[in-house]
């Protein structure tokens, strides 16, 4: 049967359409990694008028936001699933096809904290805008295996477009990101109730983990004693320089960043 469609402003029967969708003063907003805890999103100042489970059936979960090296090696972005059997691997050799369908929490944003949201994620730099269509979750207990969610879904009444932000520039292959994200990215889960299954792959994922001691550790604080504040002041700049309307910064402005996260990729 046709799916329900949940608009901008929550209503089961609203329209669907583009035009009405960018119109409205909220917006439904994808988030996959850190921001599935609600912490996250409150301790940025912003105002979560509704929440709700969901997956997002087009996509899986992926690693190509290139991060701090040593620290914070790699954030969490999505990707469209690729051809059956096409053989792509992450780095860690596993085939994407294996991943799950990314879940995470679609959040009713009011225009204003969205705007206030992209800023917070580097102003555009980093992320870029799309639109996806995610299918709301049966409520936590109802099942506990994501292919019973499968099943659920695909008959579900239930969808709603949102907004999400991907990775602008992917740095593939994916590297591992650190165990504290990783951590973050599970509690956001747990919180939302999702499959079981899913948080277990969560905890299944390969962790970087910081050198205890040696030349790897002194190469470490090294460069993060260079670079940290160099980066933090670039990324200061860029976002001074963001349009106050929507938050993103001027597109040549984006490759300042992603230009030095590239020779930070050359290193070992």
């Amino acid at each position: 049967m046709e799916k329900d469609r949940i608009n901008a402003q929550g209503d089961p029967d609203g329209p669907d359409s583009s035009s009405s969708f960018s119109s409205s003063a909220s917006v439904w907003y994808f988030a996959y990694g850190s921001n599935m805890r609600a912490s996250v999103m409150t301790g940025r100042g912003l105002h979560i008028a509704a929440t709700q489970a969901v997956v997002l059936p087009s996509h899986m979960l992926t690693f190509d936001i290139f991060g701090i090296p040593y620290t914070e090696p790699a954030m969490a972005s999505i990707s469209p699933r690729p051809r059956p059997h096409s053989g792509i691997q992450n780095r860690c050799g596993i085939p994407l096809e294996q991943a799950p369908d990314v879940h995470g929490a679609a959040y009713l944003l009011s225009k204003s904290d969205f705007t206030k949201l992209v800023l917070s994620e580097g102003a555009g730099t980093a992320y870029r805008e799309i639109e996806v269509e995610a299918l709301v979750l049966p409520p936590p207990g109802n099942v506990t295996d994501t292919s019973e969610v499968t099943v659920e879904v695909t008959s579900a009444s239930t969808s709603i477009r949102a907004k999400t932000l991907v990775a602008r520039y992917p740095f593939r292959p994916n590297a591992a990101p650190s165990a504290r994200y990783l951590d973050v990215l599970v509690q956001g889960a747990q919180e939302l109730g999702l499959p079981v299954s899913y948080v277990e792959y969560l905890q299944s994922l390969p962790r970087f983990t910081k050198a205890a001691a040696g030349k790897e550790q002194l190469g470490a604080k090294s460069f993060i004693a260079f670079w940290m504040p160099l980066a933090s002041h670039l990324m200061r700049w860029v976002k001074f320089h963001a349009d106050d309307e929507n938050g993103r910064a001027p597109e040549w402005m984006g490759g300042l960043p992603n230009l030095v996260e590239r020779q930070w990729g050359k290193g070992k």
